[in-house]
């Protein structure tokens, strides 16, 4: 299974390149850290070949560095991060997760396709 994250930086109107981000599951209470890094030009962060055995019905979550990032523009930031919890079932399918962040508003879409 394949996970895409997908950033918009909604004050520029561009996708927002250069963000950290996180992705850690809860198995079976322990904190795992699945994958990290920042995202590219296209805004997109993308980890392949997740374990399906470790991801099915279980919860996960993505966390969004938004003040690390609207700080490199000069702007502070009222929301610190973005979380995004959720739990992944159709694993014969690519997650996406696309958001919006902006310095106070965010907004996210989670959604499954069939892998290519």
């Amino acid at each position: 299974m394949n996970l895409t994250i997908s950033i918009v930086n909604s004050v520029h109107g561009r996708p927002a390149e250069g963000v950290d981000v996180c992705v850690v599951s809860d198995l079976d209470g322990v904190q795992v850290v699945q994958a990290q890094g920042r995202t590219g030009t296209h805004g997109e962060f993308r980890c392949t070949d997740l374990d399906i055995a470790s991801w099915d019905g279980q919860s996960h979550r993505i966390e969004i560095d938004v003040e690390s990032y609207f700080a490199t523009f000069g702007i502070t930031s009222w929301n610190r991060r973005l979380a995004v919890f959720f739990r992944a079932f159709d694993l014969e399918y690519d997650q996406q997760v696309s958001c919006q962040i902006a310095p106070f508003a965010q907004a996210s879409f989670v959604s499954c396709h069939e892998a290519m």
